[in-house]
C-alpha cells in the first residue's frame, strides 16, 4: 500500500505540513503508536494498512479527492465496494470488481486514487 510519483512527492509535503509544529513522530513497533520523536517515512510505512489508510484518505480529502470503500448489502462475509470522486466532479470512478475483505478494497482504491492524483 504504497502512493507513487507526483502524488507520493505531495502526500510527503503535506504529511511533513501536518506535523505539530516542532514536534516529528516515530513508531513504537511494539504498540504501533506514533511519539514525538524522529520521524521519517520508513517509520510511517512500517504502520499497519489500517493505519496508514486513514492517513491518505486525509491526505486526498486535502486535494479534493474523496476515496470510499464501503460493504455493499448485508453479505457476510462482506462484498466491498470502491467509489472514488472528486469535487470538481473530474474524477468519478466506482469500482466495477467486487473485493472479499475490506484490505483487497483499500488497496485498489489507493491504487486507483495514485492513478488519477494531478
Amino acid at each position: 500500500m504504497k502512493l507513487t510519483g507526483k502524488c507520493k512527492k505531495d502526500f510527503e509535503k503535506w504529511l511533513r505540513g501536518n506535523l505539530k509544529p516542532n514536534a516529528l513522530y516515530t513508531l513504537d513497533m511494539k504498540t504501533q503508536i506514533l511519539s514525538l520523536t524522529d520521524f521519517d517515512f520508513h517509520h510511517f510505512n512500517q504502520l499497519s494498512d489500517s493505519m496508514k489508510y486513514g492517513v491518505y484518505v486525509d491526505f486526498f480529502d486535502s486535494v479534493g479527492m474523496c476515496l470510499d470503500v464501503q460493504p455493499c448489502g448485508c453479505h457476510f462475509p462482506a462484498i466491498f465496494t470502491i467509489n472514488i470522486g472528486s469535487k470538481d466532479k473530474s474524477i468519478q470512478f466506482i469500482g466495477t470488481e467486487e473485493y472479499e475483505t475490506r484490505a483487497e478494497a483499500r488497496t485498489k482504491a489507493l491504487e486507483k486514487a495514485n492513478e488519477f492524483f494531478r
